[in-house]
């Protein structure tokens, strides 16, 4: 069926829907609205997607239910705006269905596809010339009069080579003309002004026209250059300045450059070289040097230079001796007590070895173990009376 139809009637059943409880009675009366009517228009796209739509049948208009005889129904689809369906995609579809009292039924599958495929498939007639292609293509078989051109030597064909050619028939082209072959030279018939044609002929002679004619004017120009410095002179070194600017003004005019556009020419080079376009420029360039001057000035007379700038680098501290500095710092952490010194201690109370532990004197070593770094009177309870610490 043609998709894109209005009001499309498809079928609903393939077969004539049965009572189903003596499976062979034609049920010739089931309404739109029959008890238990049940629906589904299945569809597959040529992509392959499917997929169920349930319809409610109506008694007239967009899904309009209707009975065609002996148990066959059918059922209209809009092309567009409808509830459910529309029939507006390419592709395969079919009724399945149920209603109370009849035997489960489905219909055919119907294919929608451009009306044009249907007209060339179905309802135009087949040509023998033309297939299915229409009236783009002649009416007359291939080779004959009015059809198309074949690869060939023959009637009706094209002779090519197998690097697609053309072998030209020139007496085919040159018609009812003079023989084309003279001592052996081809006169290709090209075309001309009132037949059609022009002989190779008639353009050699045109060419040779224009190749003369160029000719005489440069020889009339080296006449007249002649006439105008003098006969028997051999170079041009002494011509007069009239004679030369006599001499060009003519050249121009002969390609068309007219007193008026040299006119301009030689206004604006005198422009460009007056006194008062010269004293702009020089009033210029001197505003430009002294800012440039006051800038200068400014700069010192003997600026530092690359070595002096390594000089200073090699002075700077190395980050031992950053560090270094950091750590012997005097009364860095307390008074008398340096970073270095401070870092000591808390290394040996928290790693050193340690004894008196049960006694009135606890000492703790250093972590080399060579000398005793805190020493501390305490009491039963561990309480610090006194204490002797060496930083060094």
């Amino acid at each position: 069926m043609d998709v894109d139809a209005a009001l499309s009637e498809v079928p609903v059943n393939l077969l004539p829907l049965l009572d189903d409880t003596d499976f062979k009675t034609r049920e010739t009366a089931v309404a739109f609205n029959a008890a238990g009517m049940d629906l589904v228009w299945n569809f597959v796209t040529p992509a392959g997607d499917y997929t169920q739509t349930a319809v409610t049948p109506t008694s007239s208009g967009t899904y309009d239910w209707a009975h065609q005889g002996d148990g066959m129904y059918s059922i209209e689809i809009p092309a567009s705006g409808g509830a459910s369906i529309n029939n507006d995609t390419e592709g395969f579809g079919w009724f399945t269905g149920l209603a109370t009292g009849v035997l489960p039924w489905r219909g055919p599958v119907i294919g929608f596809r451009a009306s044009g495929l249907n007209n060339a498939l179905i309802e135009s007639a087949y040509s023998t010339t033309r297939g299915l292609a229409g009236t783009a293509l002649p009416a007359a078989a291939a080779e004959a009069a009015g059809g198309l051109f074949t690869r060939g030597s023959g009637a009706g064909q094209i002779n090519q080579d197998s690097s697609g050619r053309v072998d030209v028939n020139l007496v085919a082209w040159r018609a009812t003309q003079p023989s084309p072959l003279t001592s052996g030279r081809v006169e290709v018939l090209v075309g001309a002004l009132t037949t059609g044609v022009i002989v190779a002929a008639t353009f050699a002679a045109t060419a040779l026209d224009a190749v003369w004619s160029t000719t005489t004017r440069l020889l009339t120009a080296g006449t007249n250059i002649v006439l105008a410095k003098g006969t028997g002179v051999t170079g041009f070194t002494d011509l007069s300045a009239a004679q030369v600017n006599a001499e060009a003004d003519t050249a121009l005019s002969d390609v068309g450059l007219t007193s008026t556009v040299t006119g301009r020419i030689d206004a604006a080079v005198t422009s460009r070289a007056s006194q008062t376009s010269l004293d702009t420029l020089d009033d210029f360039v001197d505003t430009e040097v002294a800012a440039i001057k006051a800038k200068t000035d400014n700069l010192p007379s003997d600026p530092a230079d690359a070595s002096d700038i390594a000089a200073l680098i090699d002075a700077l501290p190395t980050a031992a001796e950053n560090a270094a500095a950091l750590l012997d710092l005097a009364n860095g952490v307390e008074t008398s007590i340096t970073p270095r010194q401070a870092l000591r201690l808390i290394l040996a109370a928290a790693a050193g070895k340690l004894s008196g532990a049960a006694t009135t004197t606890v000492v703790i070593r250093n972590v080399g173990d060579s000398k005793d770094r805190i020493t501390a009177t305490v009491d039963a309870n561990g309480n610090r009376s006194a204490v002797t610490v060496d930083a060094t």
